[in-house]
């Protein structure tokens, strides 16, 4: 009977233990059904993209898949909108070259006004026209787009529709009002919708109205999709509408109609399994073969947009210019590249100017210019014979080629320039093949490098072509002699693995294009999992690259992962019981370190979501409220220190406060010497913009993390934090005599720590829009930050009330240091300390002598320094820079503007973007034209904090 009793209780236990493992999987359950869940869910889903990528790298992208980008180059060089001649000579061109189709992610719902080019005119001789001569001078853009539109027949076109808000619940009498027009661009859109069958109805977003391209685009195109981004909750894309309902048919997304149309699957074709696939029957796909695509879609007919990686790293994409350019330069290039072919094949032919125009013409040159190909023909002549001089002799120069040829030392100056091209180009790619014999995947620093070149430029174009030669086979007998003319290079497609190669028409041909918007600061950038402002182009792309390579993603349906996480809390419920806290925790860490990892590789091999959240809460949940039921009594010896201390932001301070407790109910403190530290970074309310708050907070923790370390490592004691300000002090709450060493020695460390943060997020690709937009703008440094240092007395100890207190420093010394922080600022420095600092501190430090300066709210001006590094290593050129400064502040404060300026100016000419230089060059030039007055005493007053 003794025995039974601890049975029963253990029974009991066990029934409770089990009961909150029960409890707690039903509450995440029911938390699972709020938005605030599925937010942190998605946030697990986004981090499993960027994982997958770093494991395994980025999924499958089908070759024949490109992106126009209208970037910021383009809206610099033609503005936006663009007029339509501008889309037409794009059609023009990709047609040329054998694109296979071109999806417009832009609109075209109003005429273009017909437009009278200036130019035009002003090329009439005719001061006077008439009305026809005017007329005909008139440009219609809009039939220019048709006219391309319809001789390509590779042309579509987007739409929007407006959503109902109704859901399912749906009637004809909530559609708005069409006009005349639009009902003719509805009937003809029914090529590209099918009717709407009453079962799928409630599986389908329906909608109230619809924008319509021009009757007369629709009618020139292949077919109209629409282009409507669909964000989740948390505002990130990652779900991609197939198809909406309007008016009893069904509509297609711009992705899914060009799809069907690659795959050759008729849309009436399609086979809808409500709220489970879309199947895409018969389907010919790019490997040749026929079968079947079944999409899985979720919801109302979604699909997870399975995207590849940040748009800019992943398929190729082609900025508008670059097109444009290709196709200017692409026939001189084809007329060099027939004349080298001629000139192996039938050397003789090059003697006779008709022979061999008959010969390229026959040869695939019938399109080309007649005056380009001879032209090239003796540029090519002129080349074979300064290839075969330079391989007689390397080191042969141009005056002396000249000579070889017989011409007069008089006229060696004119021909010598006339030759420097092609004898420059020819000598440096000799050398460039040379070099990349030994390895073609050297990079261009390291080719120049060899060649001991350091302007890059100068090679950058041979590295390119050769390097591209060697890649597809070698460099044969018809690539010499080795001059080429500019070539368009694939500096825009940041997503090709081999970006230096040369731009070929191979790249257009069968090659399905999206174009669309991706400049800066333009509207149709949103949020995805691998980007907070990712161009929407990107949709589009991922959404057919997952359609032809059948990469979907599924998301286990809720039931499913509702059945996990009960089958979780069951099993916390048993196990978490059978060990003691710590065995216990680490019986949990292995069952949630399974889970997560199957989860991720369900994702990464199958496409297969899973939660994480959901479970992974359930585990430690129930783990922390099992462990507090068995473990009620708390350890409380040191709460009231704990509590009390919990204020203080130092542990030194609260190390004092435990060994001397009296102090914690004292207010006021003790007047002694030490030193104050401020600093800021500067502009970062820009930082913040541009940053989720999720990598604003990550990137200030990662910041303020090393700069408190440096600050402990020299003794110092971190006051406050105000935003992404540091206010330290030096020589408290333990007294030091070496205070202001102690304060610019970690400042210094802590420059140097930011520099090696920069070099850190640029190796890591890490806010690689945020930096390159800064640079963009002409911002200077990245993530600068000011500091101040003053050295004085001041007021040190528990500032506040009775009920709230904060260590820490007041009076007139550390206001100082404050200043001198903004100062900065007005110096171009980012580092300033006053002359007590310096005084005290300059057997450690080489410093340069910045200004007198009169802050805000002080009277006595105040020499300031700005400290260059530490004794004995300073940068020779910033030493140079600094010489050349304290030259020019001795001649300011003599009134000797001119010797000022010579020597500021050199100052400049080592270093253009010194501040100092820069502030005082300009206050001489000015005291030049208005000299101060006889009582001027060099010190210059600040006008703001």
């Amino acid at each position: 009977m003794n025995k039974s009793k601890p049975a029963k209780k253990s029974d009991k236990g066990s029934g409770i233990h089990l009961l909150i493992g029960i409890l707690t999987s039903i509450a995440i359950l029911a938390l699972s059904f709020t938005n605030a869940y599925e937010d942190q869910e998605a946030s697990t889903y986004d981090f499993r993209f960027r994982l997958r990528n770093d494991f395994f790298g980025q999924p499958e992208q089908f070759h024949g898949i490109s992106t126009i980008d209208i970037d910021d180059l383009a809206l610099q060089s033609h503005g936006w909108p663009f007029t339509r001649d501008r889309h037409a000579a794009l059609i023009q061109v990709l047609n040329q070259y054998n694109a296979s189709m071109l999806g417009f992610d832009i609109f075209f719902y109003e005429p273009s006004k017909p437009f009278l080019p200036p130019g035009e005119i002003a090329r009439m001789e005719k001061e006077t026209l008439s009305k026809g001569e005017v007329i005909r001078l008139i440009r219609d853009y809009d039939q220019e787009f048709l006219h391309a539109a319809q001789a390509s027949d590779i042309v579509y076109l987007a739409q929007t529709f407006e959503v109902s808000d109704k859901d399912a619940v749906f009637s004809v009498a909530n559609l708005r009002d069409r006009s005349t027009e639009k009902d003719a661009a509805v009937e003809v859109l029914a090529g590209s919708s099918i009717p709407l069958n009453p079962a799928l109805s409630p599986t389908l977003y329906h909608t109230t109205d619809m924008e319509v391209p021009l009757l007369d685009f629709i009618k020139a195109s292949q077919g109209v999709g629409f282009a409507l981004p669909k964000p989740d909750h948390d505002g990130i894309v990652r779900r991609y509408r197939l198809v909406l309902a309007y008016d009893g048919r069904v509509y297609f997304s711009l992705s899914l109609l060009m799809a069907c149309d690659f795959l050759q699957v008729p849309l009436e074709n399609i086979v809808f399994i409500p709220g489970k696939e879309i199947v895409l029957p018969n389907a010919h796909l790019p490997n040749g073969t026929m079968g079947e695509i079944r999409i899985p879609v979720t919801g109302r007919n979604e699909m997870l947009v399975n995207w590849a990686g940040p748009y800019h790293t992943t398929f190729r994409h082609l900025p508008y210019n670059l097109i444009l350019d290709f196709a200017e330069t692409e026939p001189r290039n084809l007329a060099l590249k027939l004349a080298k072919k001629i000139a192996v094949q039938a050397p003789e032919q090059m003697e006779d100017d008709a022979a061999y125009l008959a010969h390229a013409r026959a040869s695939g040159g019938a399109d080309l210019d007649p005056q380009l190909l001879i032209e090239m023909k003796y540029v090519v002549g002129d080349c074979m014979a300064i290839e075969q001089a330079l391989q007689n002799n390397p080191d042969l120069s141009v005056e002396d080629y000249a000579r070889s040829l017989g011409i007069p030392e008089a006229e060696l100056p004119a021909v010598a320039d006339i030759l420097g091209s092609f004898f420059s180009r020819i000598k440096n790619n000799l050398l460039i093949l040379n070099v990349l014999a030994e390895n073609p995947e050297r990079s261009l620093e390291e080719v120049g490098q060899q060649m001991g070149v350091s302007h890059l430029e100068n090679i950058k174009l041979g590295v390119g072509i050769l390097r591209d030669l060697m890649r597809q086979g070698g460099v044969s007998a018809e690539d010499h002699p080795l001059f080429f003319l500019d070539r368009i290079t694939s500096a825009g497609l940041h997503g090709d693995e081999t970006a230096d190669r040369i731009i070929t028409a191979s790249d257009f041909e069968n090659t399905v294009f999206f174009y669309g918007l991706t400049a800066t600061g333009t509207h149709d950038l949103n949020p995805t999992p691998f980007g907070a402002r990712e161009a929407m182009l990107g949709a589009h792309v991922n959404v057919f690259n997952t359609i032809l390579t059948s990469n979907f993603l599924n998301r286990v349906p809720h039931w499913g992962n509702g059945l996990v996480i009960l089958t979780l809390g069951l099993m916390i419920g048993l196990l978490v019981p059978r060990f003691r806290a710590v065995p216990g925790a680490a019986v949990v860490f292995i069952i949630l370190s399974v889970y997560l990892v199957g989860a991720f590789l369900l994702f990464a091999q199958a496409g297969i979501w899973v939660d994480a959240l959901g479970p992974m809460s359930t585990l430690i949940i129930g783990y922390l409220s099992i462990t507090l039921y068995n473990y009620v009594q708390k350890e409380k010896e040191k709460e009231f220190v704990q509590g009390a201390f919990g204020h203080y932001l130092d542990p030194k301070v609260i190390e004092q406060l435990v060994a001397n407790p009296t102090q914690l109910g004292q207010l006021g403190g003790d007047q002694r010497v030490m030193t104050a530290f401020f600093s800021d970074v500067a502009s970062f309310s820009g930082i913040s913009e541009n940053l989720t708050p999720v990598q604003l907070v990550e990137l200030l923790n990662e910041y303020l993390t090393e700069m408190c370390d440096i600050i402990g490592q020299h003794g110092g004691t971190i006051d406050k934090f105000e935003g992404d300000a540091i206010i330290a002090f030096y020589g408290a709450p333990i007294p030091v005599e070496d205070h202001a060493e102690r304060a610019v020695l970690a400042a210094i460390d802590m420059q140097n720590k930011i520099s090696e943060l920069r070099t850190k997020w640029e190796t890591e690709n890490r806010m690689v829009e945020l930096r390159q937009m800064w640079a963009d703008q002409g911002r200077g440094e990245f993530f600068r930050v000011r500091m101040g240092i003053n050295t004085g007395e001041m007021v040190v100890g528990n500032m506040g009330s009775k009920t709230r207190v904060d260590y820490t420093i007041m009076g007139d010394s550390v206001n100082l240091a404050a200043r001198l922080e903004g100062a900065g600022k007005a110096y171009g420095v980012t580092t300033m300390i006053s002359e007590t600092t310096y005084r005290a501190s300059r057997q450690d430090i080489e410093v340069r002598e910045l200004d007198s300066i009169r802050v805000v709210g002080k009277d006595e001006p105040v020499r300031v320094y700005e400290i260059l590094g530490r004794k004995g290593q300073v940068d020779p050129e910033k030493q140079e820079v600094a010489d050349f400064y304290a030259e020019g502040l001795a001649m300011y404060k003599a009134r000797k503007w001119d010797d000022a300026i010579s020597f500021f100016e050199a100052g400049l000419k080592v270093s253009p973007e010194d501040g100092p230089c820069q502030i005082f060059l300009q206050r001489c030039l000015d005291y030049k034209q208005d000299p101060p007055s006889e009582e001027w005493d060099a010190v210059h007053a600040l006008e703001s904090k």
